[in-house]
Parts: structure tokens; C-alpha cells; sequence
């Protein structure tokens, strides 16, 4: 599937749409910050916990690494149309959102549709996935898919964008999974009462309340969509982004309930 992928990547840049060339820039970025902080990792000699392989320390690395330059960048990209529209309600027009382009929000997701290629070939070339129906491949898949259907089709960008500002609670996702493998997460410290602290407002503010906007929008915009399979699809992909926040948001209740009686029971 990633070699039908990147055949269609490849022949559309062959055709001259150097609009795509930020999807192979993002993909050999991230790849070459794997490389670099694996090699770090055994030059340096860092320590990581008995459960933890450094394959997925440095996995989790390039996610956390993608997670900060994507909710930057796009929250950059929001704050410039905003200041540029003045009105949130003319920035969520539907012209707006399924026409046009915000300033740098193309690059951005093409940027963005490269990591998820990287990630997909490092999951499967290093096993780092479990089952046979693994849903982090799959839903990175789903997304490599739709990004780069979007980007071909130069429709819905900004819908698309939009949904990503959900990286700036990833941070804390992938921050707490790079703290525990490298065992300097303290339970009951100040930093980690922090971290749990930014974990839920983010995943309430940047996740369920953005993506949740954006199913509204998406239902109340239904009729203006020119194709009906378009529709399909967008409505379909957040309603899969919808269900996934919320097994996400039960996992982590159930994790900060564990922290919380682990810690007591030391106490």
C-alpha cells in the first residue's frame, strides 16, 4: 500500500506539482532525526527502562519532535488568518475551509502527510505495532490517505489543518511516554502534576472541542459540499477522529486513576 502511495506521491511530482515536494521533505526529515537520535541514544549511553527498546524511544521521539512543530505551525497559521480576517466567523466559512488555502497551511499539511509516511515505514520496518489489525497503523494510514487525497485535489485544506491542532495535546502524550521510558517521571512531583494538568486541558481544548467544532461544521455545511463523496469521507474520517478521542480520553482517565492509587498506596 505505501509503494501505491508513494508512486502517485512520485508521478504527480514528476508532473510538475512541486506544491508536494514539503511530503518528501517531511518524510526525509523525520527520518534522518531517527537516525540521529538513535545514534544519540547508544553514543550517549542513555539509560532506558527493562520494558522499554530504543526503537520505540526513538519512534516516540520523532512523534513528540512532529507533535511540537505541527501545533506551532499550525497554530501560527490560524493566528495570521485570524489577524488577517478578524473574525473567527469568517475564518470558518465554508469558502474558506474547503476552497481556499490559509498562508502556510498547504506546506503544513503536506509536511505533516510525509511525517505519517515516515511513521508508517518505521512501525512496520521495526515490528512496532502489535496484532494483526493494529489501529495506530491503520488510522495513520486512513490519515496519509485523506491528506494526500486533499492536497491532490487542493479542497479542503483548512478542514484538514484544523484537525491537526489536536498535536499540541499530543506533546503531553508523547512526553509522558518518553519520561517513563527513560524513568525520570516521579510520581507526585511537581512536573508531573503539571504534565497531567496540560494533559487534560489540551485534550479538551485542542482535541474534543476543536474536532468536535469541526464535526458541527462539517453537518451544517453537508449541502454545500459539491460531491457527495467528499462528504462521505470527510464525515466518516471525523467521526472516526470522534470515537478515537474518546477510547483516548477513557485510557487516560483510567492511567491517571492508576497513577493516583499507585502513589497513595506508597504513601
Amino acid at each position: 500500500m505505501m509503494l501505491v502511495w508513494l508512486l502517485v506521491v512520485a508521478s504527480e511530482l514528476l508532473n510538475g506539482r512541486s506544491r508536494l515536494l514539503p511530503i518528501i521533505a517531511g518524510f526525509v526529515f523525520f527520518q534522518s532525526f531517527n537516525g540521529a537520535l538513535g545514534s544519540s541514544l547508544s553514543r550517549h549511553k542513555i539509560r532506558l527502562t527493562p520494558a522499554s527498546s530504543p526503537h520505540d524511544f526513538t519512534n516516540i521521539g520523532v512523534s513528540l519532535l512532529h507533535s511540537l512543530l505541527v501545533s506551532l505551525s499550525v497554530g501560527a497559521c490560524v493566528l495570521v488568518e485570524l489577524y488577517r480576517t478578524g473574525s473567527v466567523a469568517k475564518m470558518l466559512e465554508f469558502e474558506s475551509l474547503y476552497s481556499r488555502s490559509w498562508p502556510g497551511a498547504y506546506s503544513v499539511l503536506a509536511f505533516s502527510c510525509g511525517y505519517f509516511a515516515y511513521d508508517q515505514v518505521d512501525m512496520i520496518r521495526r515490528h512496532l505495532y502489535q496484532g494483526w489489525f493494529p489501529p495506530l497503523l491503520v488510522h495513520h494510514w486512513l490519515l496519509l490517505n485523506c491528506f494526500t487525497l486533499a492536497l491532490l485535489r487542493n479542497v479542503s485544506i483548512n478542514y484538514l489543518v484544523l484537525t491537526l491542532l489536536c498535536e499540541m495535546h499530543s506533546v503531553f502524550l508523547h512526553w509522558r511516554r518518553i519520561s517513563r521510558m527513560t524513568g525520570i517521571r516521579k510520581l507526585g512531583s511537581v512536573a508531573v502534576i503539571t504534565e497531567w494538568i496540560l494533559n487534560w486541558i489540551t485534550y479538551f481544548t485542542s482535541r474534543l472541542l476543536v474536532h468536535g467544532v469541526i464535526s458541527v461544521k462539517l453537518y451544517m455545511d453537508a449541502t454545500k459540499f459539491p460531491s457527495k463523496i467528499e462528504l462521505l469521507l470527510a464525515s466518516s474520517g471525523m467521526l472516526g477522529l470522534d470515537v478515537l478521542n474518546i477510547v483516548l480520553g477513557l485510557d487516560l482517565c483510567r492511567a491517571c486513576m492508576k497513577e493516583m492509587r499507585t502513589k497513595k498506596a506508597r504513601a
